[in-house]
């Protein structure tokens, strides 16, 4: 995957970390969408800016969006940082 996202990054001019393919790649997809269309559920407006935390969180930081540990820690950074949007209200 990582020279797909540095070909996908030099066409599109968006930055991306592709160590994550090497360092801690996640083993599937599955749990950040599960964790998206949660949140959409209970907001869409959230759930959209939650589903771009999640892209932003693994293609330019390199967190492991498999992991539901980093899931929730994206959750409560949204809440805090967009009190107002989001009606998130993630498990401890």
């Amino acid at each position: 995957m990582a020279p797909l996202c540095i070909q996908a990054s030099a066409v599109t001019g968006m930055p991306v970390e592709p160590m994550i393919w090497v360092k801690d790649p996640p083993a599937s997809s599955w749990p950040a969408c599960v964790a998206v269309k949660a949140i959409g559920l209970q907001s869409p407006a959230a759930g959209d800016l939650y589903l771009r935390q999640v892209r932003r969180a693994l293609m330019l930081e390199g967190r492991n969006v498999a992991r539901d540990k980093v899931l929730v820690e994206l959750a409560r950074e949204l809440a805090k940082a967009r009190p107002a949007t989001s009606s998130i209200t993630p498990a401890s």
